[in-house]
């Protein structure tokens, strides 16, 4: 995705604007684009850029039977339409591959069950039952702590490394 705001001086990216020159047609016959109230170029609803610029973040699908939550370390993926993303606050020093392997475990997803959103046969991942997930805040003094979390964090690079 090429993220593109009315901020976005178009003509800096020559490539990018010979690429989108491909679909103008489409691309200025969107709603409000067509009446000039954004740029041809724009994404048509932009999210929050920070979330999209954000070196890694967790992504969850909106809807899914069970949680999918996967790791994006490439700025992937928006915050918007089908996909939701996590990103820590700058100030939290987590690592996010250890929130992941929580959020995938069998215990948060029968959990899950309970504090979701049951939308027939799937569930909805909204900010407000995401942040009722306990997570255990490691105390890196502790080895115990420590060896579990640096533990799931090895599983988990062993998971998204090998695919």
């Amino acid at each position: 995705m090429i993220y593109t705001s009315d901020e976005t001086k178009i003509e800096k990216y020559p490539n990018i604007k010979n690429y989108f020159e491909l679909f103008k047609d489409k691309l200025i016959n969107r709603a409000e684009a067509n009446e000039n109230k954004y740029s041809w170029f724009r994404l048509q609803r932009p999210r929050r850029q920070e979330l999209f610029d954000a070196p890694e973040k967790i992504v969850v699908p909106y809807r899914a039977p069970e949680n999918r939550f996967s790791y994006d370390p490439f700025q992937c993926y928006n915050d918007g339409g089908d996909i939701r993303v996590i990103v820590p606050k700058k100030e939290t020093f987590v690592d996010l591959k250890y929130i992941l392997a929580i959020l995938n475990s069998k215990t948060i997803n029968y959990y899950y069950k309970f504090i979701g959103r049951p939308k027939g046969d799937v569930f909805e991942y909204f900010v407000e039952p995401l942040s009722k997930i306990p997570i255990h805040k490691i105390d890196f003094s502790n080895q115990s702590d420590k060896s579990k979390h640096d533990e799931l964090i090895m599983l988990v690079n062993s998971l998204t490394l090998s695919h």
